[in-house]
Formats: structure tokens, sequence, C-alpha cells
């Protein structure tokens, strides 16, 4: 299992497949700038803190499953729309 590091996706991904595609980071403000950068004023995102799988069976694949998570928020870019 990977160390706790923080994650930052757009809703529309989030709630669709799971994946959070903005990044991964070291701290919650680091999560939180990069999704208010790459989001525009009224869109939400989401950030979490996550752990991830290390099982190898997971090795080259596009997605590696959180096998732990805490802290996880929704965020409004702006005021809401």
């Amino acid at each position: 299992m990977t160390p706790w590091t923080w994650w930052a996706g757009y809703s529309s991904d989030v709630e669709g497949d799971g994946t959070y595609c903005i990044g991964e980071f070291d701290t919650r403000a680091e999560a939180i700038a990069a999704g208010l950068n790459d989001t525009l004023r009224g869109e939400t995102f989401h950030i979490i803190e996550a752990r991830s799988s290390t099982d190898r069976r997971h090795e080259g694949a596009d997605t590696i499953p959180f096998v732990r998570m805490r802290h996880h928020e929704i965020i409004t870019n702006g005021p809401r729309s």
C-alpha cells in the first residue's frame, strides 16, 4: 500500500468512473490549487486523501484502485452559479 497522498478529480470523472484525473499531490492545499486551476468558475471538483494498491496485478494498468480513503470533499470553484 502506498503512503497517504491527496488526489483531485473532475466531478464528471469521479462521479462517472471513479477516476481522479487532475492528479496526485503531497498536500491538500496542492490538490485544491490544481482543482481550482483546472476547472472553470462555478464548476465542482473532488479531492480525497487515499492510499493506492501496490499489488503487482495492477502493474501497467490505466488505473489503480484506492485501498484506503479519507477526507473526501466536493469543492466549487468560486461562487455557485
